[in-house]
């Protein structure tokens, strides 16, 4: 099962002033406002980022110390060294620094660490290979934050280091001639998400009066394919560094784009990503990343080709090493793991590929939604990396077990680390404690993210071309995902080999189009006409010079496939609403009962009365959940009933019609329900007609009158208008179909939004 975790809906007064004040639509007004940018000015930027927007480098503390240094070596004729990471982040800021020192005129050499001989990080052989080359500077890139003994090495011999990492400190800072590190050396929002390459990027724009287009290209390349935040200065630097790739000089990214079937013309965030990105990564996962250094260093063309060759073999191997670490990993854990009760997973294998278990943890932790961490074992030495979820650091948690490691570091997503093979063990148990005191099991369900429910109708083209707008897509800014709930399908079939892939047509309400969902095919064949709800994104599509569009699917909701939408209010303590409404048709007896518990208020009937759900919702704690869990019959006979036994102002008027018709006789109530037999069946008539005119009476503007044994009703003169909502009986109905109508049909945002301002106005 799934969890579709709906954003809350942005403050419509916000997007009405946005989408004024800008000229753009409501939806990208909403869109916008969701992403923190309800602010005319931060929005224009936004969408129109320009190179003007970039902060000065002097904004980071140390920068100043920094160029002074850079400039001390260009006066002394100082040989520079750089070290940079061995990934391509590492090697984009490695390549841009390397450049700009040299346009400085000052002798550059580099270095990085080898992965399967020396690990991740700075250490003391480069040091001293650096320095044996003649460096009496040295400038780190994507590294050397936590290497404080090998700097402190450096120190003593004499060697000035300049640190430029965006990675957290261990602990203490590291002595050094000046530390460029967005995480600790500015409070400044917008450059807090920096990467390796980006504060390398800095660093060269502090040097000189002007930007080089290149210096934009590498820096988008480490930005995209370290996986930071595309917000703030990455947006920035992102955003005119794909402008850049468009018109690129590079002999080497042309000829790795050219092997990896990028097309530059239209290069987004997405190619280097998928394509790019990982054959830079190839060279540092298997070996030596010094090849990819110098794809971007080299000027002449076919040298460039060479290496973009070398570098995609590299990377089909690496391909075939991680499929093979994959499998023997995923085995282990599926014959060893406690799923029900372990929130985070270890693998540890006898010999594999240290260059890819990184990726490897990375593909598990999309298959069962926990944090993993997998290990290379050799010999008496483990070597480990992680991934994880959003709501789990591993940074930190690998931090509070740090006694039972030698090295370690990274972030809350992805981190690094070693061990003694002894140590493994007594590890494990840390860490899975660690993991059950962070995690709850609910926390380790597989959660996609949606932007905004919406419909067929709304999907046009000209909206999805000005919600490009938004673009580039990635970590920290991802495309926008709508929810459909009720659609139909038609021309249901499964494509491609085996077919994994699934095509079909959606329908709602008179509109259709075409969709796909990737990876999908094993649903096709419990698809039916039946009504679907579902989720994903919205593509432009060109074929043969016609433009269209096509919906992307991430995932359905049937009672083969169920789904728990959730979705918090914009009162983050609010209660998080679950909606299970129908839940009859999503799961049986069994599976319901499985999923109901842990929840704060489950409420199972339809609300009647204010005064009622104010009191149950009372009880639900901060940041609680609630459950609406109405079934498919429940919701169905509250529609039969507002309809069917509740008059709407146009039954009434029917009735004041027909006995303001009858004149001074009068008509009786039996002689009204007659005539309007044809409008609902003679029960449910007879009870509205009974109702209506207790209401009208009530407004005084009818009154009873005996003719012979028969009760009439005649017309009350009265000359003001009325308001209905003046009858008590008119205002406590209206109010209670109002209120079974809300919690039947009502999109679950606007539920939470409604239930999250009554528990508020409980609290207070």
């Amino acid at each position: 099962m799934k969890r579709w975790n709906l954003t809350a809906p942005p403050v419509s007064e916000k997007v009405d002033a946005l989408s004024n004040r800008l000229g753009i639509s409501k939806l990208l007004a909403a869109m916008l406002v969701q992403r923190g940018l309800a602010d005319e000015k931060a929005a224009e930027q936004f969408l129109a980022p320009e190179v003007s927007h970039l902060r000065t480098p002097f904004a980071l503390d140390g920068m100043e110390a920094a160029v002074t240094r850079i400039q001390q070596a260009c006066k002394r004729g100082e040989q520079v060294g750089i070290f940079g990471d061995y990934d391509a982040d590492g090697i984009a800021g490695t390549a841009l620094l390397v450049m700009a020192l040299r346009e400085l005129g000052l002798n550059v050499s580099y270095r990085l660490p080898n992965r399967l001989t020396e690990g991740y990080g700075l250490n003391r052989a480069g040091l001293q290979d650096l320095s044996r080359d003649g460096a009496e500077l040295i400038i780190t890139v994507d590294c050397g934050i936590s290497s404080i003994a090998d700097l402190q090495w450096a120190r003593e011999k004499g060697l000035d280091v300049i640190i430029c990492d965006h990675h957290l400190p261990a602990g203490a800072l590291p002595p050094a001639a000046a530390i460029l590190n967005p995480n600790i050396s500015t409070d400044d929002p917008w450059l807090k998400n920096l990467c390796g390459a980006g504060v390398a990027f800095k660093l060269a724009c502090a040097l000189f009066d002007s930007i080089d287009p290149r210096w934009l290209e590498l820096a988008a390349l480490g930005t995209v394919a370290d996986v930071v935040p595309l917000a703030g200065e990455n947006r920035v630097i992102v955003t005119q560094g794909l402008k850049a790739l468009g018109a690129t000089g590079f002999a080497g990214i042309q000829a790795l784009a050219k092997l990896a079937e990028v097309d530059l013309g239209s290069v987004n965030a997405g190619s280097i990503g998928f394509r790019l990105a990982p054959r830079l990564n190839a060279a540092g996962r298997l070996g030596s990343a010094v090849p990819a250094v110098e794809l971007f260093l080299t000027e002449d063309k076919t040298t460039a080709y060479k290496i973009a060759q070398q570098l995609d073999q590299m990377n089909r191997k690496r391909q075939q090493l991680e499929t093979d670490v994959l499998a023997e990993a995923s085995s282990q854990i599926e014959q060893t793991a406690d799923f029900e009760s372990e929130t985070a997973l270890v693998a540890a294998g006898e010999d594999w590929h240290p260059g890819v278990i990184g990726i490897v943890a990375s593909r598990l932790v999309d298959k069962w939604h926990r944090p993993v961490l997998v290990i290379s074992l050799l010999e008496d030495i483990g070597k480990g990396s992680g991934r994880s979820i959003p709501n789990f650091s591993l940074y930190e948690v690998l931090k509070a077990c740090s006694s039972h490691l030698t090295a370690f570091g990274g972030h809350r997503l992805a981190a690094g680390f070693s061990l003694e093979k002894k140590q493994l063990p007594f590890f494990r148990r840390a860490f899975a404690a660690a993991a059950i005191s962070h995690l709850k099991p609910k926390d380790c369900v597989a959660s996609l993210r949606v932007d905004s429910e919406t419909s067929l109708k709304e999907l046009n083209l000209s909206i999805v071309e000005e919600l490009e707008r938004l673009a580039p897509f990635g970590y920290g800014n991802p495309k926008p995902v709508f929810m459909l709930r009720d659609v139909k399908a038609r021309a249901i079939r499964q494509i491609g080999a085996e077919g994994a892939h699934l095509r079909l047509t959606l329908s709602q309400d008179g509109q259709t189009l075409p969709a796909v969902g990737f990876w999908l095919g094993d649903k096709a064949e419990k698809l039916t006409a039946a009504k679907l709800d579902i989720i994903g994104q919205v593509a432009i599509t060109e074929w043969k010079e016609r433009i269209g569009l096509e919906f992307r699917l991430l995932d359905i909701r049937t009672a083969d496939f169920p789904a728990e939408i959730c979705c918090q209010p914009s009162d983050e303590a609010a209660p998080t609403i679950v909606d299970w409404r129908k839940i009859d048709q999503l799961l049986d007896d069994q599976e319901m009962a499985a999923v109901m518990p842990g929840y704060d208020l489950v409420l199972s009937k339809l609300p009647l009365g204010l005064a009622e759900l104010r009191q149950q919702i009372v009880k639900v704690p901060p940041r609680g959940q609630i459950c609406l869990c109405f079934s498919s019959d429940e919701v169905a006979a509250a529609g039969d009933e507002i309809e069917g036994k509740y008059p709407d102002r146009d039954f009434i008027t029917r009735v004041y019609l027909l006995i303001k018709q009858a004149g001074s006789a009068g008509i009786s109530a039996l002689t009204i329900a007659e005539a309007l037999s044809t409008y609902r069946p003679e029960e449910e008539v007879n009870h509205k007609v009974q109702v209506t005119l207790t209401i009208l009476t009530e407004l005084g503007l009818v009154e009873k009158t005996l003719r012979g044994n028969t009760l009439c009703f005649t017309v009350k003169r009265r000359k003001e208008r009325v308001d209905l909502n003046e009858s008590p009986t008119f205002k406590q109905l209206n109010q209670k179909a109002k209120m079974m109508a809300f919690f039947s049909q009502a999109p679950p945002a606007i539920l939470a939004e409604a239930l999250g301002r009554m528990w508020r106005e409980c609290e207070g």
